[in-house]
């Protein structure tokens, strides 16, 4: 238990939202697999039941913060679907040391 609470409030102090570390958790799982992601595909996946309008302000935030950015899909010019920003990198490495560091 003690490291569970350590984990958690080590993501805490890292300044992301329980909602925000799961939104990038999906998205890193994504990628790793060239995967697309969009909007809609984390919405279903949200186990809290949040809405497809909170859903797209948190992924606003992040990518305000430069963590992910849009791509569309040529494709069909309707859908876009969210790929690494130019801060996505550093705030893998910095989740990942969380997750490393022995309590």
């Amino acid at each position: 238990m003690k490291r569970i609470y350590n984990l958690l409030t080590g993501f805490l102090k890292s300044g992301f939202s329980f909602q925000d570390l799961f939104l990038i958790s999906n998205i890193f799982v994504a990628i790793e697999t060239n995967k697309k992601i969009n909007a809609k595909d984390l919405h279903l996946k949200c186990p809290n039941n949040s809405s497809i309008s909170t859903i797209h302000r948190r992924l606003h935030d992040l990518r305000e913060k430069g963590i992910i950015d849009y791509n569309l899909d040529y494709a069909d010019g309707r859908r876009t679907f969210i790929v690494k920003g130019p801060n996505y990198e550093s705030t893998i490495t910095t989740l990942q040391s969380i997750i490393d560091k022995k309590y």
